[in-house]
């Protein structure tokens, strides 16, 4: 997927050459230091986001999904937020 032809598709789609950051979810309001079964959940929940996010350009391409997102990270279109450590929230 030649970088043009996919920044070309995303200006197409958005208008601009802005990143998407998907933001981090919790689930029932939950934290996300939480019990390590439901983080699994909570990951799971992240990753149908960003292939339901990269499915209409993976068809555009003609390739899959995961691909499609790891080359849309790739050229930080998309990105997850990171979280604060708690160490520097006390800090700010």
């Amino acid at each position: 997927m030649p970088r043009k032809l996919v920044m070309e598709a995303w200006r197409d789609e958005f208008g601009n050459d802005h990143p998407y950051v998907f933001r981090r979810k919790s689930v029932f309001g939950l934290p996300y230091d939480m019990d390590p079964e439901l983080a699994g959940i909570v990951r799971s929940f992240e990753q149908s986001d960003l292939y339901n996010f990269a499915l209409p350009f993976a068809q555009k391409f003609q390739v899959s999904p995961t691909s499609m997102r790891i080359r849309l990270e790739k050229l930080r279109l998309i990105r997850r937020e990171v979280p604060r450590p708690e160490s520097l929230l006390a800090r700010a």
